[in-house]
């Protein structure tokens, strides 16, 4: 490549640039669309050519973007509705759930990995994909915070009772409140 034509490919970079940097004024980018129109003319359309994988790989990066802006639960409305319509623009079919539950995200998430784990029992995988189908609830998990916590406990009690460090005063004291909670079988 001659020096010539490396320091066009930095003049149209730059410009590129100017039209990509949200900082600059529409005034600056309209100027630098014109230039570049104008040396792709002279040029015959040398520079997307040379330029045309960046400027796809640029454009796919922007539009991820975009996708991530719709599902980030730090961002605001305004900009959603904004990156909603930047990709309708662009012809991408958008959907996003507003204000999803991120825990109720990752339990999804957990029981899609379920369906490609290999040490997952065929059993779980036919749970996952009917709670994934939504034709069962999600198991075990669920419940009110109070219902969690009592759980909790009850596994508590029951890891003390396993657990040789454990005196048989406190062994017996598990026993009594697994008694209370109704598990009869410690």
């Amino acid at each position: 490549m001659s020096t010539s034509s490396q320091q066009d490919n930095r003049v149209a970079g730059g410009y590129k640039a100017t039209i990509s940097n949200p900082n600059t004024s529409e005034e600056a980018k309209t100027h630098a669309r014109e230039m570049l129109a104008q040396m792709n003319a002279e040029h015959q359309g040398e520079y997307t050519e040379t330029m045309g994988r960046e400027d796809e790989i640029h454009s796919n990066r922007v539009i991820g973007g975009y996708k991530a802006t719709l599902n980030n639960p730090n961002v605001s409305q305004e900009a959603k509705d904004r990156a909603e319509a930047v990709l309708g623009e662009q012809g991408y079919e958008v959907s996003y759930v507003e204000e999803t539950d991120s825990h109720t995200n990752r339990v999804l998430g957990g029981y899609k990995a379920t369906l490609s784990n290999p040490n997952t029992s065929e059993e779980a995988k036919m749970h996952a994909a009917a709670v994934l189908d939504g034709e069962e609830p999600p198991s075990k998990g669920a419940g009110t915070q109070e219902e969690q916590h009592l759980h909790r406990v009850i596994g508590g009690y029951k890891a003390t009772l396993s657990n040789p460090n454990t005196s048989d005063e406190a062994k017996e004291q598990a026993r009594l409140k697994l008694k209370e909670h109704g598990v009869e079988e410690y």
